[in-house]
This record gives structure tokens, sequence and C-alpha cells, in this order.
């Protein structure tokens, strides 16, 4: 086998081996409204259920659909809770959508409005599936949470996160690889034809 033979397999074998470029990322926005009751230190959801007030983006198919709230505290404990859960559809065209609390960045009173109150902010991730497929990967999401004493909660999500890196496609690699072997091959013959 001569070494252009051998240079363009490596090449291919390299560019063939590349990984498969990732689903995209959730974007879009969603506003639930639900009931609480809260202290200094934790919200608890009663009931458990909210509803899907405002969607947008990719998440506007959960529209007006119910969602389950799961209680949490304003401290690292809440990392890794649930916070909600969406089911929209049934059957082959069912679609869950949660969110994974992964850090509380801010929590406490806004003494401007008046009568008690307690608005949280934090991160985590955001996870869509369609019937077991996840046709998006897990992005990251901040969320805000303000609620009052009359236990009305307002829950804002932007999944908007900043752009990730765009990981090429492997027809792109293997093009890539192909062009870079055909290039050395071209290099040793020059050389040999030179000496």
């Amino acid at each position: 086998m001569t070494k252009l033979t051998q240079i363009f397999l490596l090449g291919s074998a390299l560019a063939a081996s590349a990984p498969l470029a990732l689903a995209s990322s959730i974007s879009g926005s969603l506003g639930i409204a639900g009931t609480d009751s809260f202290t200094s230190t934790g919200i608890t959801f009663t009931p458990t259920t909210g509803v899907v007030l405002t969607a947008s983006g990719d998440l506007a198919t959960f529209a007006g659909d119910t969602a389950k709230l799961e209680s949490f505290s304003f401290n690292s404990s809440a990392d890794g809770t649930t916070l909600f859960t969406i089911v929209n559809g049934s059957g082959p065209n069912k679609q869950t959508l949660t969110f994974d609390i992964t850090g509380i960045t801010a929590y406490g009173t806004n003494s401007t409005l008046g009568y008690p109150n307690e608005e949280v902010s934090g991160t985590g991730i955001l996870a869509d599936s369609t019937s077991g497929k996840a046709p998006f990967s897990p992005t990251d999401a901040t969320f805000t949470l303000t609620t009052n004493s009359n236990g009305s909660t307002t829950f804002s999500l932007d999944g908007s996160s900043p752009a990730a890196a765009v990981t090429p496609e492997p027809s792109s690699l293997f093009l890539l690889g192909t062009g870079l072997v055909s290039a050395a091959g071209m290099m040793i013959r020059k050389r040999r034809i030179l000496v």
C-alpha cells in the first residue's frame, strides 16, 4: 500500500470516528402561575400544580398546560430538585419538560411592595423529551419566582442560555479530514518529484 493510500485511510478513519452533532439547545421562556405558602427559607406549593400562562420559542407548545411544582428551600439543599414537570400530549406524541435546580443565586423580600413577599432567583437544567427521545439537548436556564402574602406565585423561566459552542456535523468533519489528507499527500508527492 502506498503512503498516500495509508494517509487517506487514516484520515478517513479519524473523520468517521468523529462524534455525532448534538441536538440543539432549548430556547424560549415560560410563565407559570400557582399558589403557595412561604417562609424566609422555603416555599411550599399548595396545591402542587400550576398553569403555564405564557410560553414562547421552543417551549410554545406548553402554553395552557398543567405544571407539577415541587416545593424547595432557598439554599443549597434545593440543588437537584425538579422544580417543575410539564407533560404535553399523550401516546407517541407525548412531550415532557423538566427543570432541575442547580443553584439558588438570590432570595429575599422586596420592601417597596408594602406586603409580605419573597423573590427567588436561580439556575438549572431544562430538559425536553418526546416519547423517550430527546429532540433537544439539556439546556442551562435561569428562573425567577415571585410570591406574595395571598399565596399567588409567578414563576418565569428563560431557556435562552448563552450560545453554546457549535459542534460540526459529521459530514463536515469528513470533508475536513479528506482535505487534510489530500493536502498531505500532495506535499509528499511534490517532495518526491523535487528529490
